[in-house]
């Protein structure tokens, strides 16, 4: 299952980023800054670039995740 996380460096996203790579979810986190988010889950986790453009998550959702649950 494809999970997206907004905020996956804070405390809380963090460790949930982890428990559901542990648990064999793909995790993609939308950040600010790629490279800070990169080194800091490694390279399980595919990194999202915040962009605050409706076409570029519109085309990240349907092309990627094909179920987004809140």
């Amino acid at each position: 299952m494809n999970v997206l996380i907004f905020g996956g460096t804070g405390f809380i996203g963090r460790n949930l980023t982890e428990e559901l790579l542990a648990s064999g979810y793909q995790v993609f986190v939308v950040t600010r800054n790629r490279q800070r988010t990169a080194n800091s889950l490694g390279s399980k986790v595919k990194v999202i670039e915040w962009d605050n453009n409706f076409i570029f998550w519109k085309k990240l959702l349907t092309e990627n995740l094909m179920r987004l649950y809140a």
